[in-house]
């Protein structure tokens, strides 16, 4: 069932929005299991991905010299930032 967030790993904060029969099952299983929302709520994550295969980064991450040093280390965050910029240019943002 739900676990503590990896220690190792580092987390991002959100805020979910849920209808109030939905919220109303997280708060009962948090309690029934004596785990935190959080916890629930990413249990339910991890499941419903569970069966997608993990997507590796694109064959050209790391084939440029942009003259940063910290590029490999960041390249999903590097990468994050262009899908967001273009779908913002996209959505009109």
């Amino acid at each position: 069932m739900a676990e503590r967030a990896d220690a190792a790993q580092p987390v991002e904060r959100t805020t979910v929005s849920l209808p109030r029969a939905l919220a109303r099952k997280v708060d009962y299983e948090a309690r029934r299991t004596g785990v935190s929302r959080s916890a629930i709520v990413r249990d339910a994550l991890e499941r419903y991905w569970a069966d997608e295969p993990e997507r590796p980064l694109p064959d050209w991450v790391g084939s440029g010299d942009s003259g940063r040093h910290d590029v490999a280390k960041r390249a999903e965050q590097e990468l994050a930032e262009i899908v967001d910029e273009r779908f913002d240019r996209t959505m009109g943002r």
